[in-house]
């Protein structure tokens, strides 16, 4: 084919295909379409032999400039013959990322943000061809899945989530994607402003420039609000608002929306989240639409407008949307001259632009089931899982696990372990938000050995085999055991056994009606029935740190075979009512501390024998009426009283008054006996010896003297 066409084809095929018109449909964050009418002399070209290549078609763009549409031939069709020979031909090109249309999957992503998501599945099919203009922060996502939907689809509906958009720039041999997310990343069209004539064709005029424009703007919520939950922190506040304020009525209107699906993500809130829907809806509040000449108009260019009657429109524009028709078949109808028109719709360029979420996100129709990887459980219980439906076998983020009871600090807990198949349910049918729900037994995990497979029969055991067994057949049965050996039962109709490992054991006998308690090791039995009984090889010691009270309304007999010993440290007090025995076979010592007797009653101590008491100190008694020894009965007794210091009487008798004399009498003789001396004195007074008839008798084997100042005998 000739090639001085200005619209010209490249293709695998060389020369065999000559282009004749051009329909091209480019967006902001969507696929560019451009469709070929295509003529050739070959009227058998192997379709084949082009499908799925990269062609471009390249055209003269004016003043030297020249301009590409890069792509991939998705489609190819032979349409028809011409009558002076040849064929003609339709291609439609769209960009490689097209291909993720045709590649499905699902899989797991963990700690990546989407930037680094979109280039993971791009790079995944092959496709490097990436130029990143993004200066927003995108943090990375705990846990993002791909469920069975295309590559195109998810990485769609991730960039729209995050407002994420792209472009294309096409070159001679290629075309570039470019990631987008603020003004920043577009360049302008050309340096000088372009032109508005408002005139019926572009083609009456040399200069190219924009011959219609329509202003279009409609009425938007001015507010977005978000709410979240974060069961980290439950109480948390993570509700989120943004506004943009507009002018005319209507604009105070809201938006309303849960989940926001930031909390689970960022743990916490992401006012982020909000400003960019409302920035969303705003994208389509004011829209200029337009018709040009101008060759080099694309999708994500700057342009400035001028010469516009309304004044405020003359400033600069990002173009969103570009619609082109290009055609060899102009007026002249010789085929060498081009036709060109191009539609598009642009915003101003001081408005951020956002890409509508128009991607469905996949929904999960119900429960699923998965593998648990990971069961070393955090502080909420939460274990990871692996999808059955994941190839790469990748772990997912912590999920919950339900509990038969969550209260707060009580209720269960069962933590499934590594290889136990679990029923995960999504939050909404969300599949970024699973939460385990349930476990099942499969070929592999099989129900515990004490399932008898009856429908009265549950079982609960864990990994180690600590084991519940709970037997609905017949009489109820509950029967906890150990590896180790320890055990409950528990039988509605015999009673409670428990025993550990070692032989020990508690039998509450329902039948007998009696409370075991057995130490083999000590061969200690202690039985609690009809009768009480406790016996023990050991030895047997109580400590009561309170007060203990006995009532005995039998008789109580105790058996003592050795040595006897009891220490009061405080009073010790016994009353018997009726006879009191005791017999000792071998040694038996009290000790008292310390005896404190209040009362208004009598204290006897009785003894067959003798009491003896040796103090080193001294020995105090005191009574509030007197203190009296008794000696055999009444034939003799010491007695002590408020008036007299120390009486005795009986046959003979010594009293001795408080502050006034002292009185020794006897029956019949009163004796006064010392080894060495007696001495009688009297201070003040004088010392008198009085005697009946028989008289006053001095006997010694010594000298008697008498002295003083006078002495009278008469």
């Amino acid at each position: 084919m000739a090639n001085t066409r200005p619209l010209t084809f490249k293709t695998p095929l060389k020369d065999e295909l000559a282009i004749t018109s051009l329909q091209g449909h480019e967006s902001l964050g969507r696929l560019f379409q451009y469709d070929l009418e295509l003529f050739s002399l070959n009227e058998e070209i192997n379709i084949d032999d082009i499908l799925g290549q990269a062609v471009t078609v390249h055209f003269d763009a004016g003043s030297d400039e020249e301009r590409y549409f890069n792509g991939i031939v998705s489609a190819f069709s032979q349409t028809g013959q011409v009558e002076d020979g040849g064929a003609t031909y339709q291609a439609t090109l769209r960009p490689w990322l097209w291909f993720l249309t045709r590649a499905a999957d699902c899989r797991v992503f963990l700690q990546m943000s989407v930037p680094d998501i979109i280039k993971q599945v791009i790079k995944d099919q092959g496709f490097s061809d990436i130029r990143d203009e993004l200066t927003e922060k995108h943090e990375a996502w705990d846990f993002c899945v791909q469920y069975r939907e295309t590559d195109f689809n998810f990485i769609s509906r991730l960039m729209e989530e995050e407002g994420i958009y792209y472009y294309f720039t096409h070159e001679k041999d290629k075309h570039i994607l470019v990631l987008a997310d603020s003004g920043s990343a577009h360049e302008a069209i050309r340096n000088d402003a372009v032109m508005y004539y408002a005139v019926a064709g572009s083609n009456l005029r040399s200069e190219q420039c924009v011959s219609s424009w329509f202003v279009r703007r409609e009425v938007q919520p001015g507010a977005y609000a978000l709410n979240d939950y974060d069961f980290r922190r439950p109480k948390a506040a993570l509700r989120v608002r943004e506004q943009i304020q507009k002018k005319h009525a209507g604009s105070e209107y809201e938006i309303y929306d849960y989940p926001g699906e930031y909390a689970d993500r960022f743990e916490g809130s992401k006012g982020e989240y909000a400003d960019l829907r409302i920035q969303e809806l705003h994208v389509q509040q004011d829209r200029a639409e337009g018709i040009t000449d101008l060759r080099i108009m694309s999708t994500g260019g700057l342009f400035k407008l001028d010469n516009h009657p309304r004044k405020d429109q003359n400033k600069e524009y990002l173009v969103t949307d570009t619609v082109y028709e290009i055609s060899l078949y102009g007026d002249s109808g010789g085929g060498n001259e081009m036709v060109y028109q191009c539609q598009f719709t642009a915003i101003d360029s001081q408005t951020p632009f956002r890409p509508g979420r128009v991607t469905r996100k996949p929904v999960v129709q119900g429960p699923q089931t998965a593998v648990v990887v990971d069961d070393a459980a955090d502080e909420y219980g939460r274990v990871k899982v692996r999808f059955f439906w994941d190839r790469d076998e990748d772990d997912s983020c912590w999920v919950r696990v339900s509990q038969n009871s969550a209260g707060m600090g009580w209720g269960s807990m069962f933590v499934p372990h590594v290889g136990h198949e679990v029923i995960v349910s999504f939050l909404e049918g969300d599949p970024d938000r699973p939460i385990i729900t349930g476990r099942v037994y499969n070929a592999e995990n099989m129900p515990p050995d004490l399932w008898t497979g009856g429908i009265d029969n549950s079982v609960i055991t864990d990994h180690v085999e600590n084991k519940i067994n709970l037997d609905g057949a017949g009489t109820p049965i509950i029967h906890i055991t150990q590896p180790s050996g320890n055990e409950i039962l528990m039988n509605d109709d015999e009673g409670i056994q428990v025993r550990d490992h070692y032989g020990n054991e508690i039998v509450m006998d329902a039948q007998q009606g009696t409370i075991k308690i057995r130490s083999p090791s000590h061969e200690s039995v202690f039985i609690l029935g009809q009768s009480l009984y406790f016996s023990t090889d050991s030895d047997a010691k109580t400590l009561v740190k309170g007060n203990e009270t006995r009532l005995i309304s039998g008789k109580l007999e105790t058996k003592i075979l050795d040595f006897t010993s009891e220490t009061f440290v405080g009073m010790k007090h016994s009353q018997s009512l009726a006879a009191t025995y005791d017999t000792f076979i071998g040694l038996k010592t009290a000790t008292s501390m310390a005896v404190d007797i209040s009362g208004n009653k009598d204290i006897k101590v009785f003894k067959d024998k003798k009491v003896e008491h040796t103090l080193d100190e001294y020995m105090k008694v005191a009574a509030k009426q007197y203190v009296k020894f008794n000696v055999d009965g009444e034939s003799s007794e010491l007695h002590l009283t408020k008036t007299a210091a120390l009486t005795a009487s009986g046959a003979s008798s010594i009293e001795i008054k408080k502050d006034a004399e002292i009185i020794i009498s006897g029956k019949n003789k009163v004796n006064v006996n010392g080894p060495d001396q007696i001495t009688l004195s009297a201070k003040k007074g004088e010392v008198k010896m009085k005697a009946g008839s028989k008289g006053i008798k001095l006997n010694t084997g010594g000298n008697v003297t008498v002295s003083g100042s006078k002495i009278n005998i008469g």
